[in-house]
């Protein structure tokens, strides 16, 4: 059990949350979810930024794969040459956010790592099932590692991504494992195992933002049966091995139900000889990035972030 209490805004937050009164997500159509996810996460997230410029690209199809939507951030200051760039994959449970929910924090990654920052329509559930994302996710990853795209450099690529996209990410590293191109991953609490209960899944499963029920209803969103959430594109955790998985920093927060799974994927790293750099930080919750806006103490761990992925860029 956790000795350190919740952040005091984030208890403010999830007061205001309670005091709403609003309906749980997983009892309102996926549109609505949508809509009112879109009107909210912004308005709690971090400072908007400017950046040099934002180009928006099409990922092209492959014999197997449809084409897929990108939007690069280019950060207002950058080395001479071909920009390092960095996969960064929303969350949203798989089946919501975007580019309107992330697009101050993708700027923010941009500037503070002086990279261009590749921010990916996947396709989301449940109208695409898994596992769509993360094959939109690999083509992505494959059109970086392909050539030069828009002055970028293929030769310095990292991964990041928050909840949901933190468990992409984390999937997309494993099926390039040993891609000495892709430098690094910064998971940022990761859903790493939707298999099975954890003791965080007893401790903070309801109350904590992201309670058992509403992530079991995302789950059930983006798989297309229970054997899916034994996938390791699904549960990363899962993966019959680790070698040669890129250098890792995670995010985890003491107050998410994620939190368990999560030290388990870094054992599981760490035995495998890959360096694996896993901050607990035991007073924020799941979700922090999207409410950096209200939540102070959650600058630290993206600040952290920011810099583990511009030491790896260099």
């Amino acid at each position: 059990m956790n000795t350190v209490p919740l952040d005091e805004q984030a208890q403010e937050l999830l007061r205001m949350g309670q005091e709403s009164g609003g309906q749980l997500l997983e009892s309102l159509p996926i549109s609505t979810v949508r809509q009112q996810v879109d009107a909210s996460l912004p308005a709690i997230g971090v400072a908007f930024e400017n950046v040099a410029q934002t180009i928006d690209v099409e990922i092209p199809a492959t014999g197997t794969q449809p084409s897929c939507a990108g939007r690069l951030y280019i950060p207002l200051s950058s080395r001479p040459g071909p920009l390092p760039t960095i996969l960064f994959l929303h969350g949203g449970g798989w089946a919501c956010c975007g580019y309107a929910t992330h697009d101050a924090l993708f700027r923010y990654f941009a500037n503070r790592t002086s990279a261009a920052v590749l921010a990916l329509d996947f396709r989301l559930a449940p109208e695409h099932k898994f596992p769509s994302a993360f094959d939109d996710c690999v083509r992505a990853m494959e059109w970086l590692l392909s050539g030069p795209r828009e002055d970028l450099d293929p030769t310095r690529l990292a991964l990041a991504g928050d909840s949901a996209g933190g468990n992409l990410a984390a999937a997309v590293a494993a099926r390039f494992a040993g891609e000495p191109r892709l430098r690094h991953q910064l998971l940022l609490y990761p859903v790493l195992d939707s298999s099975e209960r954890y003791p965080s899944h007893e401790e903070y499963g309801a109350g904590y933002f992201l309670d058992n029920s509403t992530m079991d209803w995302f789950v059930g969103q983006y798989a297309r049966s229970a054997a899916d959430t034994l996938d390791p594109r699904f549960s990363p955790v899962h993966a019959s091995s680790f070698a040669g998985v890129t250098a890792t920093t995670l995010m985890a927060c003491g107050y998410d139900i994620n939190r368990d799974a999560s030290l388990r994927y870094t054992d599981r790293l760490r035995a495998a000889g890959v360096v694996c750099d896993t901050r607990l930080f035991e007073g924020l919750p799941h979700g922090f990035a999207s409410m950096a806006g209200f939540i102070a103490s959650a600058h630290v761990p993206l600040e952290q972030g920011a810099t583990a992925l511009r030491e790896a860029l260099k």
